[in-house]
């Protein structure tokens, strides 16, 4: 039965892999256009991006969203089982992304490299290892549940795991988001980013330079996530009276 649940993303992981490779082309295509002398904070590009970039960059970021929940659509049977490959084919994604961009361009330099790590609704910003923790953590996730419904155990993510994932994710992104939106309070008195005017923003992101990464909002996120994979994977594996009926369903 393991042996199915590891044959189950093979598919997925080639497919994410593909993919992590056609986004790191993307961005060393942006860089040697845009960034030819390195993408270090202040982000400082040769030429200023055109309205067009900047919204075709957003809209493929969406684009890259639905080809991933596509995948978790084709592959699961159930609805958890599809978020749960969505999961993994976005971590197994965002990972192989780092890879291949310092197998071409040798970047980042460290995992603690700082990086703009995604644009909707505003500038996520933070160290490279962040975003490749939070990747080991949707494929540990994704991995108990569809081995718990390969086992047949009738079991799902409950109100509590979703609340712990929920608003663990949320204390993340807040996390990924605090230093760029303080400095943008402190050039303007107020946090409406969506205020800011095109000629202002480029003004404010060539100055930008991240400062402080809020470890303990991060962490606390982490550990809300890391709770709710547990909670679920006890509950899967280890209640005696789930596991109990499931074995006395088997012997009918």
């Amino acid at each position: 039965m393991k042996t199915t649940t590891l044959k189950s993303f093979i598919g997925p992981t080639i497919f994410s892999i593909a993919m992590g490779f056609m986004e790191a082309a993307i961005v060393v295509y942006l860089r040697e256009l845009y960034y030819p002398i390195g993408f270090d904070f202040p982000i400082q590009p040769v030429q200023p991006m055109t309205t067009t970039i900047l919204q075709t960059e957003v809209f493929r970021e969406f684009c890259t969203i639905v080809m991933l929940l596509y995948m978790g659509y084709i592959h699961g049977k159930s609805k958890q089982e599809q978020f749960a490959y969505f999961l993994y084919c976005f971590a197994i994604w965002d990972i192989f992304y780092y890879v291949f961009l310092f197998l071409t361009i040798d970047w980042p330099a460290s995992l603690f490299t700082w990086d703009l790590l995604f644009l909707i609704p505003v500038p996520w910003i933070g160290p490279v290892w962040s975003p490749v923790l939070i990747s080991l953590l949707m494929i540990a996730l994704s991995f108990v549940l569809v081995r718990a419904s390969h086992l047949g155990r009738k079991v799902r993510l409950t109100q509590f795991d979703w609340a712990l994932l929920i608003i663990g994710s949320i204390t993340i992104i807040i996390s990924w988001t605090m230093d760029y939106m303080t400095f943008i309070y402190g050039q303007f008195g107020n946090l409406n980013f969506f205020a800011v005017s095109e000629q202002e923003l480029n003004v404010v992101n060539e100055s930008y330079v991240p400062q402080h990464f809020p470890w303990i909002i991060f962490f606390t996120g982490v550990a809300m996530i890391l709770a709710a994979i547990v909670h679920f994977a006890a509950n899967a594996f280890i209640n005696p009276a789930l596991i109990h009926k499931q074995q006395i369903n088997s012997s009918k």
